[in-house]
């Protein structure tokens, strides 16, 4: 009868520590340590990313190789943060374009 409840109750405290591994609301491991002087967000493949404020934001610009995010066809300013997400018009050279960048 004693190994019963020995039994018993092991299987209860594994079936506690399962739930709590189930309640886990953020799936995603962040880094012990991530380098950023903006600010961290989730990205949408899941990974953390770091959003920097762009030092050239509002410039003008005929392409995002000149900017640090990309080049704005509403505009034709830098973006104000880089990596830029969303969907936008972007300038490159003389044409405009659609970019999603998630």
């Amino acid at each position: 009868m004693m190994k019963q409840s020995w039994v018993i109750l092991a299987i209860a405290l594994l079936a506690a520590c399962q739930a709590d591994e189930d309640t886990k609301s953020d799936p995603v491991a962040m880094p012990a340590q991530i380098e950023c002087d903006g600010t961290i967000t989730i990205g949408g493949h899941g990974q953390p990313i770091c959003i920097n404020t762009a030092t050239d934001s509002g410039k003008t610009c005929s392409a995002s190789s000149v900017c640090q995010g990309v080049c704005l066809a509403d505009g034709q300013v830098c973006s104000p943060e880089a990596p830029y997400y969303g969907c936008h018009e972007v300038f490159e050279h003389g044409q405009i374009a659609p970019l999603c960048v998630d």
